[in-house]
């Protein structure tokens, strides 16, 4: 709790610090020793940070950096205990590349941008929801640190899984890669269980049905009613309980598309009188 607005007065003081002469920002890495920002990370938080190459730092060895602070002119540093042996560009944020061993490459394991609804296209639709809930929970543990997903069961609570505000943005930034949907930061509140998120994306991914012509139909009635004269109206409504009648006799009328969009609204009284056999 109170992370963001920390953070938020760090960049405050972070910019301060370029336009002073004489001043030095350090925004200090993981320290060993814990602290009240750092005291409550569990176990799967400090392997996240471990697999982005942040270690704990000693305090001998943090002591060493302020020092190093105190006397240097750089506006802002940044002392942690980065190791970038076995990290490649598919698993290290961008800011980090330059600090990657000539040799890191993408090692093609990433989920390719937007593959999702591809994917999706190519398997029959009684598995889309296993495929899209697999990608969520494997991603979720990904975020959180796990080596596999078989502690992240589909309806557990995000928040009872561990996530706080920066592995919820974690993992919004997986999941709108590989779907290519805009998403919101707030995905994982929004949508609180893998479960309840996979269900959603699945929304998202599905394709638009066209209106049926039923659907056309039943659109332009309604917004006749809009103009339609209190005569009218009452004509309409009375029309309209005669057509119920016969769809709950078992009618099942066949409408036009091409006349239902050049028919007027005297038109489409008629148009509903000959097609259902009112008169």
């Amino acid at each position: 709790p109170g992370q963001a607005n920390y953070a938020a007065a760090n960049t405050f003081l972070d910019a301060l610090a370029h336009h002073r002469t004489n001043t030095t920002a350090v925004s200090w890495g993981h320290w060993h020793t814990d602290t009240q920002l750092t005291g409550h990370l569990t176990k799967a938080d400090r392997n996240r940070l471990a697999a982005l190459g942040i270690h704990p730092m000693p305090t001998s060895t943090g002591l060493r950096h302020l020092d190093a602070a105190l006397t240097g002119t750089e506006p802002h540093l940044c002392p942690m205990r980065f190791s970038p042996a076995g990290l490649t560009r598919d698993t290290t944020p961008p800011v980090l590349h330059r600090l990657l061993p000539a040799g890191a490459k993408h090692t093609g394991t990433r989920t390719a941008k937007g593959v999702l609804p591809q994917q999706l296209a190519a398997l029959p639709a009684d598995r889309h929801h296993d495929h899209v809930q697999h990608l969520v929970t494997t991603t979720t543990a990904t975020v959180l640190g796990h080596a596999d997903s078989a502690n992240i069961h589909p309806t557990t609570n995000f928040r009872d899984l561990g996530f706080d505000s920066l592995t919820a943005v974690q993992l919004r930034n997986h999941l709108t890669h590989a779907s290519g949907l805009p998403l919101p930061p707030t995905l994982v509140f929004d949508h609180p269980t893998p479960l309840a998120l996979t269900e959603h994306l699945l929304t998202r991914l599905r394709p638009q049905q066209p209106p049926s012509q039923v659907d056309a139909l039943l659109d332009q009635l309604t917004s006749l009613t809009e103009t339609v004269t209190d005569a009218d109206r009452a004509h309409l409504a009375d029309r309209l309980r005669a057509v119920q009648q016969l769809l709950e006799d078992g009618s099942e009328p066949e409408l036009s598309a091409d006349r239902i969009e050049s028919a007027s609204a005297s038109e489409l009284f008629d148009l509903i009188d000959n097609e259902l056999g009112i008169r």
